[in-house]
């Protein structure tokens, strides 16, 4: 789609896939130390982890959004030119 649009997405889309990759592990370091050792350190670390995970989201959030403002911007401006088709 944003080549369609005439952006290069690489960079952008490395960064969101990174992030969510991070959110991934961190989530499921947590998720693993509570079915191995289900202690309460083990539960608090993994609560600790969450949260950390939670907030983490918001960094994917960010190309996220830019990725998407470029593609609605793209697409105005083929819609403005008369260069907009049908959406394959």
């Amino acid at each position: 789609m944003l080549r369609a649009v005439g952006e290069r997405p690489r960079r952008l889309l490395a960064r969101w896939w990174t992030a969510w990759l991070v959110v991934f592990v961190v989530d499921t370091a947590g998720q693993r130390l509570v079915d191995e050792q289900p202690t309460v350190e083990s539960l608090v670390l993994a609560a600790r982890l969450d949260l950390v995970a939670g907030l983490a989201l918001a960094v994917p959030l960010v190309p996220w959004l830019v990725l998407v403002r470029r593609v609605a911007s793209g697409t105005g401006r083929l819609a403005a030119a008369g260069l907009a088709g049908p959406v394959r």
